[in-house]
């Protein structure tokens, strides 16, 4: 789940005299003046770094980092993280005292028969090669992000179950931003992706329906809706009045 903490107290790079560019692991080490429940594997977004680099929330990878490392004392209340920003991140992202930053939910590698509910933004980090998710489902409170060259292939219940299907990938007010580094068709949902009031953007996608309030596609897309909608169940995970319901059809062609 997510955690806003207050903002950042102390920062500094691990590299050598705190010099970014003698920091191969791209790590900022990170203390908070009060205690935090952060979990290590999960990821820190740093949302005022967010708003200085315009990305709306795009998932920049100069904006997030694995928390790899922490540590704590209760006397005086401190936490202490480290950060690990991917490779791709060159130069100092310039993460700053007094930022404000929240834990995310990092998922990384294969899934079986699991149904998540994240109170808050979940990110899946395919730099490291790809998932396979059978029988998945993953609704979020906040934001969701799909990061890296690696494939996910997300496969929903079976169509011929009397059981409804839940989303592979759900939110209410949150965004869903797939970035897949333009390789084409990597991204495959057997279920829908779905958004109430958040935007989705997809770079590749190979699926069978997406829904958002704003929906940008790129690259390779193909979708192909042919099982019945009343299979499809959200509202007992995200809550609100269904997403079939009053919605119009139309067709959708490439200009």
């Amino acid at each position: 789940g997510v955690c806003l903490v207050p903002k950042i107290a102390y920062i500094c790079t691990a590299g050598s005299g705190g010099n970014w560019n003698s920091n191969p692991r791209r790590t900022y080490q990170i203390t908070f003046d009060c205690l935090v429940p952060f979990t290590a594997g999960n990821i820190l977004r740093n949302f005022s770094s967010e708003e200085r680099n315009y990305r709306e929330k795009k998932w920049n990878y100069r904006d997030w980092g694995e928390i790899t490392g922490v540590s704590s004392t209760v006397s005086p209340a401190v936490t202490t993280i480290d950060v690990q920003l991917d490779s791709v991140v060159s130069a100092d992202p310039g993460w700053q005292v007094n930022d404000w930053v929240s834990e995310v939910k990092g998922f990384s590698g294969s899934t079986n028969n699991e149904v998540w509910f994240i109170r808050g933004d979940m990110l899946y980090n395919l730099r490291g090669g790809g998932a396979n998710c059978n029988q998945s489902s993953f609704t979020a409170e906040g934001d969701i992000g799909l990061m890296g060259e690696g494939g996910i292939n997300i496969k929903a219940h079976v169509r011929n179950s009397s059981n409804p299907t839940l989303p592979n990938l759900a939110s209410k007010n949150g965004s869903i931003y797939s970035d897949s580094f333009y390789v084409p068709l990597t991204r495959v949902f057997q279920g829908i992706v779905y958004t109430y009031n958040g935007d989705v953007t997809f770079d590749s996608i190979n699926g069978t329906s997406v829904f958002g309030y704003n929906v940008t596609f790129s690259g390779f897309v193909n979708l192909n809706f042919n099982c019945p909608i009343s299979l499809f169940r959200w509202d007992k995970y995200v809550g609100g009045e269904g997403f079939y319901e009053g919605q119009s059809s139309f067709f959708w062609s490439e200009e």
